[in-house]
């Protein structure tokens, strides 16, 4: 892993950084006021793998809280590294971020989904202790308005 990394938290005064990357890995505009009441929200995390400069990683993942029994768990929603910076070890590096903030908040439980198709990241899921659940799965979605 080059030595001029860093797996940084956002945190409120990032706004610039979130405004970055959501250009970068989601060809998204951002304004400093949206990137502001982002990096406030409760219970929502952002990573980033900078190398030196450039955006190289990214992790976007949710606290849930468990109604029926009180356990909170973690959704990890997105994590992306760009191809040119793959097999540097940043998904490794932001996963064990993501499980040292579940450690220190007593959450027991990480999960995600991913596409079937998508071998390599199954793959890598699986290597960094991850179970399949399932093997099929249906994504449902609704745009009420």
């Amino acid at each position: 892993m080059p030595a001029n990394h860093a797996v940084h938290l956002l945190r409120p005064g990032d706004e610039a950084l979130l405004i970055r990357l959501a250009e970068k890995f989601y060809n998204s505009r951002l304004l400093p006021a949206e990137a502001k009441t982002l990096l406030n929200r409760a219970g929502q995390f952002m990573l980033c793998v900078l190398e030196g400069d450039n955006l190289a990683g990214f992790c976007y993942f949710h606290i849930l809280p468990r109604w029926y029994d009180g356990v909170d768990e973690i959704f990890v929603y997105d994590l992306e590294v760009k191809e040119e910076h793959h097999r540097k070890g940043y998904g490794r590096k932001m996963f064990r971020k993501v499980f040292a903030i579940a450690k220190g908040r007593d959450i027991p439980i990480i999960w995600l989904l991913a596409k079937g198709s998508n071998g390599s990241a199954i793959q890598f899921y699986e290597k960094m202790g991850g179970k399949i659940q399932t093997e099929e799965a249906v994504l449902i979605e609704f745009y009420p308005y």
